[in-house]
């Protein structure tokens, strides 16, 4: 009988491999929506706009994906700080309209990226080959190479990050804004201030995601409203303002596409998505955690 074992190791690598960058942009989306009430359906074009930057300083600088992330995050925090205040805030002024028009401004936005990405680099598939993309080592009787070694150390890193951010005065007016917006205006919390930085850190964490996805797959325009819908069914599977939610979250659906991709095929990788989207929407609005307003 054939040793399961490496089987078993390959579905788990390669689980927490796509699951933690699922994580890091659902870790936007979540912070977004539980402290500004605001849902991006540009979350993931934000991200790919920061691989193509550090694609293009890979390509034309030679610069190293990861190493480019201390120039191309700043830049994509700049950016979701802008829309989130010249184009998202001016028009979420009626809480009444404010889902409705950040999803419809978003879309818009996500539409514009994607078909600038298409103008500047082309449809075409990009792939980053690093010098150390076929070295690695084995663990029981699975290949894992660096740039999968790197996307778990930096997801990993940017989460312990996130979590002491979250623990500091910023942060836990973020947390308060999550939770009553009424009640954290009360006590002094500028809301509108905290959601101009709460995008910004979204946006940031949208660039990593974007990076690291780079890294063990091939960059394309279409692909940043996948990973959004990625995200949105991580934030809902975790629970809306949820952040270990949405970790956890990350990592499950993560296995469960590694291991409906291995037994049945990559054909059925992507129902997962979906049918994990519609059965926690039916059974469990709140998500698996509960959001903040549960």
């Amino acid at each position: 009988m054939e040793n399961p074992v490496p089987v078993v190791v390959q579905i788990v690598i390669f689980g927490l491999l796509s699951g933690s960058i699922y994580s890091l942009f659902a870790l936007g989306l979540t912070l977004v929506m539980g402290a500004a009430r605001i849902l991006n359906l540009s979350h993931g074009d934000l991200g790919i706009l920061g691989a193509y930057f550090a694609y293009w300083l890979f390509a034309t600088f030679s610069v190293d994906p990861i190493v480019s992330l201390v120039v191309v995050v700043p830049v994509i925090a700049m950016v979701g700080m802008g829309v989130q205040r010249y184009l998202i805030n001016p028009a979420i002024s009626d809480p009444r309209f404010r889902i409705i028009a950040s999803v419809m401004i978003t879309y818009g936005l996500a539409l514009l990226i994607s078909n600038g990405e298409t103008i500047i680099w082309t449809p075409g598939y990009k792939f980053v080959n690093l010098s150390y993309s076929y070295r690695g080592f084995e663990i029981l009787g699975t290949m894992v190479n660096f740039p999968r070694l790197l996307v778990l150390v930096t997801s990993a890193a940017v989460a312990i990050c996130l979590m002491v951010f979250l623990r500091t005065r910023v942060g836990k007016a973020i947390q308060a804004s999550a939770q009553d917006q009424m009640l954290a205006e009360l006590v002094g919390i500028n809301c509108s201030r905290i959601a101009v930085i709460t995008f910004s850190v979204s946006a940031s964490l949208a660039c990593i995601g974007g990076v690291l996805y780079i890294l063990n797959n091939p960059l394309y325009p279409a692909v940043g409203l996948g990973l959004s819908v990625k995200g949105l069914t991580v934030m809902v599977l975790g629970g809306i303002g949820n952040v270990p939610g949405a970790l956890i979250g990350g990592l499950l659906l993560g296995l469960a596409e590694s291991s409906t991709s291995f037994f049945l095929g990559d054909i059925y990788r992507e129902v997962v998505t979906y049918a994990v989207l519609v059965t926690i929407l039916l059974m469990r609005p709140g998500g698996i955690f509960g959001s903040f307003e549960n």
